[in-house]
């Protein structure tokens, strides 16, 4: 449009022809000369430096992206083809193996739920008639058989005073019934109070102390009750004590079973104290608990330290009287990668006789929730003092997302501990030992259940369970776990 401008103007203001015309062709030629380069045109030398000591080009020169830098030093190159270091196929040949089985069951594990979810099973399973509340649940051990667990959950009016009732019925007669009241859950100050009552027709004893033999295996019927009230006051963000006052009554008696059942007075050794008797007490007890771990059934960090120390008093002709004192110590170390996680619980537990009475054996501690040395039978070990150490290495098997919803983890577990009536007798020569693998399954962030594969040098254990070893004793009361109140 430039050159016509000046055509134009021109004419206006009375420019000739020949001079317009002139104008014209120079403007024309002087705008497409600036946009054009000359013909033809050298392409610009490339001169790359000469090599250095290493034997590389410091630069190639310029390109048509600009000049390429010179490579660094720490260029290096990685060839996915090299062969491994004698050194590493101890190592590379068994993880192969346990790695090439895990992703087996994964694959398999991920292709069932997803045909689960294709063929629409969920949605018939969610028309069931189950009510708002119910939770169903399945347990297993050796001992009880398969058990099955009802609970039911709702409130009190407000949403911080929920209620909690449970039953427990197992193959083998087990049973257990508890409720549990929460109120003001969420606030600085809680309280809660609950009730229950627990019957095993056929409880394992096989003597007292960490000498005591297996093969010196002899049953017996445990039964008991109780009932109280904890109030909790939260003394910062992490930390809160607690102060607990509950009644309890336990009563231990031969078993109710076939002739042919080995009963405690078939055993060497004689009748344990209390034996044949209920103990009937009352216990004080303060506790005081740190807890960082956020997540309530699959924390990947976090700490608990929790101490408490109680005092317990006889109401019957039992007349026994004593201390009780509980330590824990909580971690869980993230690793490596992305949700794999090592638990760690370590304990120490012990009582302490007050005057010249004598604790009734069925009030001694004995190796069951949370103390649970997996590999053996619940109250296979009784003395006056438990201590252990528990370990859980956890990572995920399937998840149906990420970070939410339903998951399955795998964990290789290890269970190390002991009873003691002094703290002399705790030696490595008296340690138990127990290892294997299992899986947890959880709805995040809460735990449903662990299936579990357990070894130790008295046999093979199978376990399923709706409970879990660690963060277990925080609503005793409220979750009917009385394992933490009867000593």
């Amino acid at each position: 449009m430039k050159p016509f401008a000046i055509w134009f103007i021109g004419r206006r203001v009375g420019v000739r022809e020949p001079a317009c015309a002139l104008a014209l062709v120079l403007t024309v030629i002087f705008n497409v000369a600036a946009v054009t380069p000359a013909w033809p045109m050298a392409p610009p030398a490339l001169t790359p430096a000469p090599p250095d000591s290493s034997g590389l080009v410091s630069g190639t020169g310029s390109s048509y992206w600009g000049m390429i830098p010179a490579p660094m030093d720490s260029s290096t190159a990685v060839f996915d083809n090299r062969g491994r270091k004698a050194w590493e196929w101890p190592l590379a040949v068994p993880y192969s193996a346990i790695n090439l089985v895990l992703r087996g069951i994964r694959v398999g594990t991920a292709v069932g739920v997803l045909w689960v979810k294709d063929w629409g099973v969920w949605r018939y399973v969610s028309i069931l008639p189950i009510p708002q509340g119910f939770t169903p649940g399945v347990d297993y051990s050796a001992l009880e058989g398969f058990g099955l667990t009802v609970s039911y959950q709702n409130r009190l009016g407000s949403p911080n005073n929920p209620f909690r009732l449970r039953g427990y019925y197992s193959m083998e007669g087990w049973q257990k019934y508890t409720l549990g009241f929460m109120f003001n859950q969420n606030g600085k100050t809680n309280l809660q109070v609950g009730f229950g009552y627990r019957l095993r027709p056929k409880l394992s004893f096989c003597g007292i102390g960490p000498n005591s033999r297996g093969d010196h295996e002899s049953f017996y019927e445990d039964e008991r009750a109780w009932g109280g009230a904890n109030l909790r006051y939260w003394i910062a963000e992490n930390t809160f004590i607690s102060f607990l006052g509950a009644f309890s009554s336990i009563a231990a008696r031969d078993p109710d079973t076939s002739a042919d059942t080995t009963t405690i007075a078939d055993i060497p050794g004689g009748t344990p104290p209390g034996f044949e008797e209920r103990s009937d007490g009352v216990m004080l007890r303060f506790a005081s608990v740190y807890n960082t771990a956020k997540n309530l059934g699959n924390p990947d960090r976090g700490t608990i330290l929790g101490g408490t120390i109680g005092g317990f008093v006889s109401t019957n002709s039992a007349d026994a009287e004593f201390l009780a004192y509980r330590l824990e110590f909580q971690k869980f170390f993230p690793l490596w990668h992305h949700r794999r996680v090592l638990a760690v619980r370590a304990y120490m537990n012990w009582i302490d006789e007050l005057g010249d009475t004598t604790v009734p054996f069925q009030r001694m501690f004995i190796n069951e929730m949370p103390d649970q040395f997996r590999g053996f039978d619940e109250s296979r070990w009784r003395d006056l003092g438990i201590t252990g150490i528990t370990l859980e290495y956890r990572f995920p098997l399937m998840a149906i997302k990420p970070n939410s919803g339903f998951g399955i983890d795998t964990i290789f577990l290890a269970d190390i501990g002991q009873v003691f009536d002094d703290l002399d007798q705790i030696k490595r020569d008296n340690l138990t030992q127990s290892y294997g693998f299992g899986f947890r399954t959880y709805i995040t962030p809460n735990f449903l259940g662990t299936m579990e594969f357990v070894w130790s040098d008295e046999g093979f254990q199978f376990r399923l369970s709706t409970r879990q070893l660690f963060q277990f004793s925080k609503d005793v009361l409220y979750q009917g776990r009385e394992e933490t109140i009867i000593h």
